[in-house]
């Protein structure tokens, strides 16, 4: 359903919607999407709002036009896995099944700094605001691929509370709920030895090696929406690194 009285726009909601869809599997790789006539009606809007809803799509890769023909869902975009955006997005994309074990979720009043070069960028943000603070085990197919820790400004997700960040995704929930769409990121990349808890959660050997990524998200107005880091193990290390942006 459309939420007209929302902070995000209509259009954004429809290629929301569609992308769902897309990465839900009911519109398959190369298969033709309904018209845009189709679309209109079906979501009771403008043919021009369909229009900009597609080409939010095809900017970043969902949906690819043949004149003539019509438009058609795009092979996967990419093969990778870092970088910032939606977990379960990205395993569902790569034909995977995502799930999430919330560890700890409380409030805290500013950030640790990872590095000097990070504490810089996130100072202003640390001195101004109380965070949400979350401690999750990513899965994929059941199998523990990550362990992320977010921090979240809390005057930008009132009642983050209430909702199960098991079953929901937290960037879903920023757009929907919140209007807010991540658009880029600052990233930092290290790579260190498994401790006993850390070990304990991705199911390791302690001393196993781990990549280790701190990332800054912000909107395209460069407002914060998160900090993260989050320790992929090694049997999950990516081979292609795509950055995907959601800005408008």
């Amino acid at each position: 359903m459309l939420n007209k009285d929302g902070p995000m726009p209509i259009f954004y909601q429809i290629a929301s919607n569609l992308r769902e869809l897309i990465y839900r599997g009911d519109y398959s790789p190369r298969q033709k999407l309904p018209s845009e006539n189709e679309l209109a009606l079906h979501f009771g809007v403008s043919r021009v709002t369909i229009r900009h809803a597609l080409l939010e799509l095809e900017q970043n890769q969902f949906i690819y036009r043949e004149k003539g023909k019509g438009t058609f869902v795009a092979p996967l975009p990419y093969k990778g896995f870092l970088g910032f955006g939606s977990f379960s997005y990205k395993c569902r994309l790569l034909g995977h099944t995502p799930s999430s074990k919330v560890i700890l979720f409380e409030e805290r009043p500013s950030i640790p700094p990872e590095s000097e070069g990070i504490f810089a960028m996130l100072q202003e943000e640390c001195e101004l605001r109380p965070f949400y603070y979350i401690e999750r085990i990513r899965l994929m197919d059941g199998i523990p691929v990550a362990y992320e820790n977010n921090y979240l400004p809390k005057h930008r997700y009132p009642g983050l509370e209430e909702f199960n960040l098991e079953t929901q995704s937290l960037y879903t929930l920023m757009e929907e709920k919140w209007g807010i769409i991540p658009a880029k990121a600052d990233q930092f990349f290290s790579v260190e030895l498994a401790d006993e808890t850390t070990a304990g959660y991705l199911q390791l050997d302690p001393g196993q090696p781990l990549l280790k990524l701190a990332s800054i998200v912000q909107t395209v107005k460069n407002e914060m929406i998160e900090f993260s880091v989050t320790t992929y193990c090694q049997r999950f290390l990516p081979y292609h690194v795509r950055q995907q942006s959601y800005q408008l």
